[in-house]
């Protein structure tokens, strides 16, 4: 740490200069590599869209913070994709504070009762009161 405070003190008081401006076209290079790897980046990876963007019905299931386990998000996981609803048939599944969030594609009116009734059921909640829908 000492070289790299001696070598700060020094520019600072003009024992030491960097010619920054001669050597622009090494700076300009390593600015345009940076930039081509993050549009390659984009391009090929792409954009992690969420709920928001894609669109989708989220669902909020209240619960005690000890039964917030794994367990249980593994049985809300397989109770929705045993509906045999193709929108929920692979569902996001993970905890969120003292609640496990679910969130699957758009679904209608009846198919949203549908999922709604197999979290309740897998986990033994009320599906009125504990589980919110957006």
């Amino acid at each position: 740490m000492g070289k790299i405070s001696r070598l700060g003190n020094a520019l600072y008081e003009g024992d030491v200069s960097i010619d920054f401006v001669g050597r622009k076209w090494t700076w300009y290079t390593i600015s345009g590599i940076i930039v081509l790897l993050a549009v390659a980046g984009l391009y090929f990876k792409g954009l992690n869209f969420g709920i928001e963007f894609e669109g989708g019905v989220e669902y909020k299931v209240s619960m005690p913070a000890n039964q917030v386990t794994q367990a249980n998000v593994d049985k809300i996981r397989t109770a929705v994709a045993d509906t045999g609803l193709d929108a929920a048939a692979s569902p996001i599944v993970n905890t969120s504070g003292e609640s496990i969030r679910v969130q699957t594609e758009e679904l209608t009116n009846d198919q949203t009762t549908e999922v709604t009734g197999a979290i309740a059921d897998a986990v033994g909640v009320d599906a009125t009161a504990d589980i919110s829908t957006q």
